[in-house]
């Protein structure tokens, strides 16, 4: 990576030969504006000229909540960094932004979003008990996602958290051997 200076000029430097794609980020907590990926190759020369186009995104605010009584560890937990992710759908590329801060009082914003569609996920190596309940867009339920455009404000989002306590006990059978160091996974999907 590499910082821009006052004009926006950047320079990446140490790169082998190959393919690349370089984007827009900013490190500030709200930044309105993102960029499309541009492709390039270095074969043996240094490549000049590069320009990376930024745009107003649209952003996203809300609140998040968890079901049932208050538990203060519980909402320390949800409320920590990075405890939720919001996945957008731009086009073929479909990337997570995690959220910076939720407030005390569970208010969030995502900012500099592209056109899509945003699905939120929990960050589960963070809130390991808590599960998404539900998303909700102005008081009613949203399963396919919320559809943004280009400089929208999307407000009224409520994303509800569940204490997940449940435990699924069972057993594997297996019609043969397994091979030496098998590893075996069990998932469940709600």
């Amino acid at each position: 990576s590499a910082m821009t200076d006052s004009q926006g000029n950047f320079r990446l430097a140490g790169l082998i030969p190959g393919r690349y794609r370089a984007s827009y980020s900013s490190p500030h907590e709200d930044n309105d504006y993102y960029s499309d990926q541009i492709e390039f190759e270095v074969v043996d020369a240094n490549v000049e000229g590069l320009e990376i186009k930024t745009r107003r995104g649209a952003s996203l605010s809300g609140v998040a909540v968890i079901e049932g009584p208050a538990d203060p560890k519980l909402q320390s937990l949800l409320f920590a960094n990075n405890s939720f992710t919001a996945d957008v759908q731009h086009g073929q590329i479909r990337s997570g932004l995690p959220i910076r801060r939720i407030e005390s009082n569970g208010q969030f914003r995502f900012s500099g979003l592209p056109s899509g569609r945003v699905w939120f996920r929990a960050n589960e190596w963070r809130v390991k008990p808590l599960r998404i309940l539900r998303v909700e867009h102005n008081g009613v339920e949203v399963k396919d996602g919320i559809e943004i455009t280009r400089g929208e404000q999307v407000t009224g989002v409520r994303l509800v958290f569940t204490h997940a306590r449940g435990v699924i006990r069972g057993q594997v059978k297996f019609a043969g051997a397994l091979p030496e160091n098998a590893e075996i996974r069990i998932t469940a999907t709600p």
